[in-house]
Parts: structure tokens; sequence; C-alpha cells
């Protein structure tokens, strides 16, 4: 209850409220059913969202597997007769090649060494 006063401080109106049960509970079960529909909503977006996302993800994963197993079967081949790929791999592929080319070549050197000096 609000109590109003005039510049003397004397009592010149009240103001009550006064709310219906019933009008709460409607408010409420209007607020749930809002609530429950976008939560609804949104739960039913993620499900669909979700797996899609997860299928893109695995499909890159797997073609960069595939990529690097090809790769892998093939390292010590000439790097220019093997097609360039679109793979995240394909720099650490031609690093790795490039290394292995330098080790076979002092390998190399070091058998004609050991050749010429037994």
């Amino acid at each position: 209850m609000i109590q109003r006063r005039n510049a003397f401080d004397l009592p010149v109106g009240f103001l009550a409220l006064r709310y219906a049960r019933d009008e709460v509970d409607r408010a409420a079960s209007a607020a749930l059913r809002e609530i429950l529909l976008a939560a609804a909503a949104a739960f039913a977006a993620i499900a669909v969202i979700a797996p899609l996302a997860l299928i893109v993800v695995i499909r890159r994963f797997e073609r960069d597997m595939m990529a690097l197993e090809a790769a892998a079967g093939h390292l010590e081949d000439r790097a220019e007769s093997l097609p360039t790929g679109n793979s995240s791999f394909d720099s650490a592929i031609a690093t790795l090649r490039a290394s292995l080319t330098e080790a076979n070549q002092s390998l190399d050197d070091l058998r004609a060494k050991l050749d010429t000096a037994g």
C-alpha cells in the first residue's frame, strides 16, 4: 500500500495494489510456455547443426589422413612427379622430402668416401 502526502505531510490518499492469484498463475504459465518453446527450438537447431558440422570436420580429417598416407608411401619419390594436393600436410611433407633427399645425399657421399678409403 502506498500513502500519498501533501506539502504539509498530511495524508492525501492511498493507493493499494492487488493481484489476483489466477492472473499471476496465467502470466507464469505464459512465460513458461515461451521459455519452453525457445529452448525446444534451440535444442532442435543444435541437434541438426552439430552433427552436420561434425560430418564436415571428419571428412576433412579423413581427406588429410588419406593424403598423408599416400605421401608417406612415396616419401622418397621425386616431388615433381607427385601432384600437389590441397592438404594441410603439404608443407610438412615437402620439408620431410627435402630432409630425406639431403640425408640420402649425405649417405651416398659417406659411402663414396668409405669406398675410396678402404
